[in-house]
């Protein structure tokens, strides 16, 4: 038996053989595993987005205030994030400096000498590393300057949302909110928090 198979080995058929049925072996071991369909969105943040804190429901147009999340395991992370992923080991320790709400807002992007700011539960995300998409005529500009907790949570691009009462969310928005915490924390440097109100 041991015989045959170095005949075969040294013979002319089988290079041939292992091309041919290498990849169906490979398949029956491993089996089959498709990759999954592109994550559906709109056509500009395919183009032109690295870091799109948006979710599914937002791209298909249920994200506002009275609709309910469909996808209680949504993890932003998990579907979008910034160019390398996580950059938490990177960052530098947060930073608690006081921030009233008016001087939030004057870190919007609109004057490039003072950073992209956006807050998430109270607590700021320097954001000023991804201008294209915080910036002006980015995606998500209606974050900046603002505590974008609401909007966060019931997935909504609408300024209006951009506030950081969360009175009347379900528990499924505040574990979205909770996400969305997470997925900028990972990836952006806290500055400095909110005074409360």
């Amino acid at each position: 038996m041991l015989q045959r198979f170095l005949d075969f080995y040294n013979g002319p058929y089988f290079m041939p053989a292992i091309l041919f049925f290498g990849p169906l072996l490979f398949l029956l071991v491993f089996g089959y595993q498709p990759s999954p369909p592109p994550l559906p969105s709109a056509k500009e943040d395919r183009k032109e987005k690295k870091d799109t804190p948006i979710s599914r429901e937002v791209s298909s147009g249920k994200g506002s205030e009275g609709s309910s999340n469909t996808n209680p395991g949504f993890n932003p992370s998990s579907l979008f994030g910034a160019p390398g992923g996580s950059n938490k080991e990177k960052l530098p320790p947060p930073r608690y400096d006081k921030f009233t709400r008016e001087e939030l807002a004057m870190h919007d992007g609109t004057n490039e000498r003072r950073g992209i700011l956006v807050a998430v539960k109270g607590d700021i995300f320097d954001v000023s590393d991804n201008r294209s998409t915080y910036g002006p005529g980015g995606g998500y500009h209606m974050f900046a300057g603002k505590d974008a907790s609401r909007a966060l949570a019931i997935s909504s691009l609408k300024i209006a949302d951009c506030v950081e009462d969360l009175s009347g969310l379900t528990e499924q928005q505040l574990r979205v909110l909770d996400d969305w915490y997470k997925f900028f924390q990972d990836r952006y440097a806290i500055i400095g928090s909110l005074y409360k109100k």
